[in-house]
């Protein structure tokens, strides 16, 4: 069944492009959740995780403003990372108000098996499709994604003028 279409969203596909795109994140949440058990993360846990584990090191209020969570829940969340081993507080020299947080070799290691794993649970489906099918969607994808992170960047520096 098609979702209505948002006004915003041009006739031209852009209305089944979301439809799909919410459909694919169903999908892979569905099959994410049962791998995410078996390695002992939660998911509320797993997504901080995995961006630090693309950062070298990351301020914990830019973690929050990235996740979209109050500092208070960030540090809850946080405080389950590092006491499963996943994380580590550094304190700022310069500013003791602020910490760094960082991922440790068991947190890296954890995300980059997590995700490994994904990866061999959903090759069969992706196998099935062209080639150039796979390639066309990881660039819109990509390009979506770009788009998206600039346009938070930009408001992110907005709101600190």
């Amino acid at each position: 069944m098609a979702a209505a279409v948002p006004a915003r969203l041009r006739p031209d596909g852009e209305a089944e492009l979301m439809d799909a795109i919410r459909e694919a994140e169903r999908a892979f949440m569905l099959r994410l959740g049962p791998l995410l058990v078996a390695h002992g993360i939660a998911k509320h846990t797993f997504w901080p995780l995995w961006h630090l584990r693309r950062e070298s090191e990351q301020y914990a209020g830019d973690l929050a403003r990235l996740m979209g969570i109050t500092a208070a829940g960030c540090t809850a969340i946080v405080d389950q990372l590092v006491d499963a081993g996943y994380v580590v507080r550094r304190p700022v020299a310069s500013d003791r108000r602020h910490v760094l947080l960082a991922v440790t070799p068991k947190g890296r290691r954890t995300v980059d098996g997590l995700w490994r794993a994904f990866d061999a649970d959903i090759a069969p489906a992706l196998a099935s499709l062209p080639t150039a099918d796979v390639r066309v969607t990881a660039r819109t994808l990509r390009a979506i994604s770009d788009r998206l992170a600039a346009e938070r960047a930009a408001a992110s520096a907005e709101e600190l003028r």
